[in-house]
């Protein structure tokens, strides 16, 4: 059986429970709203009857706002307010070998992708600690890639593929933060210190 819930600071152990499992009684906006946007660009050019060489162009980005309130009450006792982005590009170029035999198989190369993704975090606990944490993540990588198949005959065929990927990250992270109130607009001591 669990415990009563307590809390030293608000009183929360007279609360009834909602009457709905989708009620909610949150202290913050019910509100979370993402954008995002993109576009990609293919093209094939037949070599001959049996090559194809495709380009594949991509591009995505995306904002987000979100509101979290841990404690889901109105009461400010653990409450976020985050903000998100991220952008990738990506560049693949494929050739693809059939010529109506038993073979066909498909090879990427010269395979990239950079992207960065990262955010804001602004923490309220109990109307008392408001913190700011921020940082991104930034990605790079290449790769080549090959796939076959064989028929071995009418209802058996064989396949095996072979991938290298060579990947590298590095993130960001200021120092965290902490502020006066709920603003954020005013740093407080000694979270400032050393910050990055």
């Amino acid at each position: 059986m669990l415990a009563p819930n307590t809390n030293a600071l608000i009183n929360v152990a007279n609360v009834p429970p909602l009457d709905d499992r989708y009620d909610m009684r949150n202290g913050m906006p019910n509100i979370n709203d993402t954008s995002m946007d993109g576009a990609s660009l293919s093209m094939g050019w037949n070599l001959n009857d049996a090559w194809t060489l495709k380009s594949i162009t991509a591009f995505r980005e995306s904002d987000t706002e979100t509101n979290i309130d841990f404690d889901t009450l109105p009461q400010k006792i653990a409450d976020v307010k985050a903000f998100y982005s991220d952008e990738q590009t990506s560049q693949e170029f494929q050739l693809n070998y059939d010529a109506g035999g038993r073979f066909r198989g498909v090879g990427g190369f010269l395979y990239w992708f950079t992207g960065e993704a990262g955010g804001e975090v602004l923490n309220n606990f109990f109307n008392l600690s408001f913190g700011d944490t921020q940082g991104t993540v930034d990605t790079d990588s290449i790769a080549v890639y090959g796939e076959g198949t064989f028929d071995i005959n009418d209802k058996w065929s064989v396949t095996g593929g072979i991938r290298y990927t060579d990947e590298e990250k590095s993130a960001r992270r200021a120092q965290p933060r902490c502020h006066t109130d709920a603003t954020y607009t005013t740093l407080s001591w000694p979270c400032t210190r050393g910050q990055t």
